[in-house]
Formats: C-alpha cells, sequence, structure tokens
C-alpha cells in the first residue's frame, strides 16, 4: 500500500500449479504514525480498490461470470481490465 514506505515482510508459497509470492506490510516504527493515519491510508486504499471492482462488474458482469476451465477465469479478468485501463486512457470517452 502507498504511504507505508514499501516494508513488508515477503512470504512464498507452492499451490499445485504454481509459486506465490506475497508481501505483508509492516508498520513503521517512526514518531507520529498513528492508528489514525494507517486506518486512512488503508480506507483510501480500498476504496480505490473497490470502485475498480465496482466497475468491473458493472460494466463486464464479472461477478456472474462462471467459466471454469483451466486458466480462463484469470485471463478473462486480465482481459477485462486491460479493456477498462485502455478505456480509461482514452481522452476523447472516459468510463463513467
Amino acid at each position: 500500500m502507498a504511504g507505508l514506505g514499501g516494508g513488508g515482510e515477503d512470504s512464498c508459497h507452492q499451490s499445485r500449479r504454481r509459486a506465490h509470492q506475497h508481501r505483508e506490510p509492516v508498520l513503521p516504527h517512526e514518531p507520529g504514525f498513528s492508528a489514525e493515519r494507517f486506518k486512512e491510508i488503508v480506507r483510501s486504499h480500498w476504496g480505490i480498490e473497490s470502485e475498480f471492482h465496482w466497475r468491473l462488474d458493472v460494466i463486464f458482469s464479472e461477478d456472474q461470470s462462471r467459466h471454469g476451465k483451466l486458466h480462463c477465469v484469470e485471463n478473462l479478468a486480465l482481459l477485462r481490465k486491460l479493456a477498462l485501463n485502455l478505456a480509461r486512457l482514452e481522452p476523447k470517452r472516459k468510463p463513467r
């Protein structure tokens, strides 16, 4: 998350098909960094995430999508995100 100084602890685990890496944020031990500031950072991050996923669902009906073969779900999700970001970059018409 932006605003946490980029620090964190890395972890890795193996699933059936691939390895996954994850970075767990670690709170800075700085004077003035409070629980209230952390709450603001988390809420602003999830506000952006929620808006993006809401658009994916409204425009592409992503929550109703039921594709279950191999990597179909991941591939379609990637294509939807690509399409949404390309539409956002188009200066003449922007998504609502």
